[in-house]
């Protein structure tokens, strides 16, 4: 709901009774973070993470915290120990991939998303992270098709629109023209 002092507050307190609640402290950092706290945010992570080691969830969620403080190679080291552990989790892929992409370890990347992909064909934000990475390393049409394939899945995208339209040598169909149309002219968008 957005109130994050009454969280923090509530956090706090329930972390005075039980200072090793991992729950507890990983929703702190969460907090942290919201409250653009991102050290304090790393900080609780490791915490959470040195008393509960399999704890996935908050070793993805350091992993977002240090990519956002421009630790890439520390980040992707936490999404590759989750993926170890939890190959078929299809979040922990995409991240994973996310990370090997900025870390320039683009065939695993690739290798990555893909499986992402295979496990969670319905996530448009992986088809467009394959997208842009193909696009980059000059895979055009594949990134095209991968663009199409976000648009099929969430058709009021409009990050994808874009992409296509910076490509300078793609053209819409008219079908494509008329679905951004569409979304313009949605006011709930």
């Amino acid at each position: 709901a957005g109130r994050f002092r009454e969280s923090e507050a509530l956090l706090r307190s329930a972390l005075e009774a039980s200072p090793r609640d991992v729950d507890a402290l990983r929703m702190l950092a969460r907090v942290a973070e919201e409250a653009e706290r991102p050290g304090e945010a790393e900080r609780l992570l490791r915490r959470v993470i040195s008393l509960a080691p399999d704890f996935d969830d908050a070793r993805l969620d350091l992993a977002r915290v240090l990519k956002q403080r421009d630790k890439v190679e520390q980040a992707a080291e936490c999404t590759g120990e989750v993926v170890s552990r939890s190959p078929r989790n299809p979040l922990a892929q995409y991240l994973h991939a996310s990370m090997l992409a900025l870390t320039r370890r683009y065939d695993e990347a690739i290798a990555a998303y893909r499986e992402s992909i295979r496990l969670r064909p319905d996530n448009p934000a992986a088809w467009v992270g394959l997208a842009h990475l193909l696009k980059t390393l000059g895979r055009q049409q594949e990134g095209v098709d991968a663009y199409r394939e976000a648009l099929r899945l969430r058709p009021d995208f409009g990050e994808v629109y874009w992409s296509l339209a910076n490509l300078k040598t793609f053209r819409f169909t008219a079908e494509e023209i008329a679905m951004m149309e569409r979304c313009i002219a949605d006011t709930a968008l």
